[in-house]
C-alpha cells in the first residue's frame, strides 16, 4: 500500500507489511520499556536511600538549597 500526497502523487509501498518482524519488534520495544521503567525506578529507590537511610546529604549535594 503505498502513500497518497493530497492526491497529487502516490509513492509505492517498499514492501508487504511483514507480521513477523513487527511482532519481534514489538517485543524488543516493550523489554526495553520495562528494563528502562525499572532502572528509573531503582534510581529513585537509590536516591531515597542515600536521603533516608545513609543520610550522607547526597541529594543536597546535587540540589543545593538557593536562598531567595
Amino acid at each position: 500500500r503505498g502513500a497518497s500526497f493530497f492526491g497529487l502523487f502516490t509513492i509505492p509501498g517498499i514492501k508487504p507489511p511483514m507480521r513477523e518482524v513487527g511482532r519481534t519488534f514489538r517485543q524488543a520495544h516493550e523489554l526495553i520499556a520495562y528494563g528502562m521503567m525499572g532502572l528509573v525506578a531503582l534510581h529513585l529507590f537509590h536516591g531515597a536511600f542515600h536521603h533516608f537511610r545513609a543520610k550522607d546529604k547526597y541529594l543536597e549535594r546535587m540540589f543545593p538549597r538557593v536562598d531567595s
